[in-house]
């Protein structure tokens, strides 16, 4: 491809692709929800399941949230001469 629509103009390499990540992290989400709401049968399920999901939810958050904030803050320390 030499990078030209049909109507002649030219066309970016990617071009409207900017969009294509965060809607399918949106309809992984939502599957993900469906999968755990009714597949696994959370919906009507005692609290103790729910609470469980809801721990593993947030370590699943917290996690690496700690781990980016780690590395962000990290001093580059200067090597010792000789």
């Amino acid at each position: 491809m030499d990078g030209a629509r049909e109507d002649g103009r030219a066309s970016a390499p990617g071009a409207g692709e900017e969009r294509a990540a965060p809607v399918a992290l949106t309809i992984a989400a939502a599957r993900a929800v469906l999968v755990i709401l009714f597949f696994m049968e959370l919906a009507d399920s005692l609290a103790a399941p729910r609470f469980t999901m809801a721990v593993a939810l947030l370590l699943l958050v917290i996690l690496p949230a700690l781990a980016a904030d780690d590395v962000l803050t990290r001093m580059v320390t200067a090597l010792p001469s000789g």
